[in-house]
């Protein structure tokens, strides 16, 4: 057992309070090779099967998840190369489901580096599941939201760029949400200011994120993690 898994152990036994664990993973585990088999497997099995949700310019834009099921990046090109070759100068958001379904050898990773926890603490109510996101979106496209369904989060940030993600309490935002009679749509800057935490995540960060907080992260560029 390593210190952030034993770090996290306790915390997950006590307060259960955001935190981030710097330089907790290495390419071993999970690097930008694992993003590029995930996006040329998806086609190993059918659309319906797997969830592929693409925001571009903060929209939800349906049609371009069947874009990205059918162009998978070239073994040559980067993700930055593929992404721009599918949305050009536009800010994207990606969100993948269920890519055990399409990697089930980086699904037995994960779940060996989670082991030490998982043994102590037994497995989730829930299950566990996994997402991948990529982007250089500067918000969550999605907006402030909790993740519902969750017993709590590990996010595994790739980076390359540094991603914020800010972090609100029931108090806080109910309040912020009565005074400007909004139901999810707020002005970020507005919101940055009344945080209740901020934590950055920096290229091969652990962050720890209880399932009970509101929430949204701020990307400083083009990112990807699995959560």
């Amino acid at each position: 057992m390593n210190n952030w898994q034993s770090e996290s152990i306790s915390n997950l036994k006590g307060l259960r309070e955001p935190q981030v664990y710097p330089n907790a993973f290495n390419a071993n585990l999970f690097c930008e090779e694992d993003v590029k088999k995930i996006l040329q497997n998806l086609q190993t099995i059918s659309f319906e099967d797997i969830e592929i949700r693409v925001y571009i310019d903060g929209g939800d834009n349906i049609n371009y998840g069947m874009k990205v099921y059918d162009n998978p990046p070239f073994s040559y090109e980067s993700i930055e190369e593929w992404s721009y070759r599918l949305f050009g100068d536009n800010k994207f958001g990606i969100t993948i489901r269920y890519i055990q379904i399409v990697d089930d050898d980086l699904l037995t990773r994960f779940v060996n580096n989670l082991k030490p926890i998982i043994d102590d603490l037994g497995i989730p109510d829930n299950g566990i599941a996994n997402m991948l996101f990529i982007g250089n979106y500067t918000f969550t496209p999605f907006g402030i939201h909790k993740d519902h369904g969750l017993d709590y989060v590990y996010h595994f940030h790739l980076g390359e760029a540094e991603k914020d993600i800010l972090i609100w309490n029931d108090d806080t935002f109910l309040d912020i949400q009565y005074k400007e009679k909004q139901q999810m749509n707020f002005e970020y800057d507005k919101m940055k200011a009344v945080t209740d935490s901020v934590s950055t995540l920096k290229k091969n960060s652990i962050f720890f994120l209880p399932t009970n907080n509101f929430h949204i992260g701020e990307n400083k560029g083009l990112s990807m993690a699995i959560t």
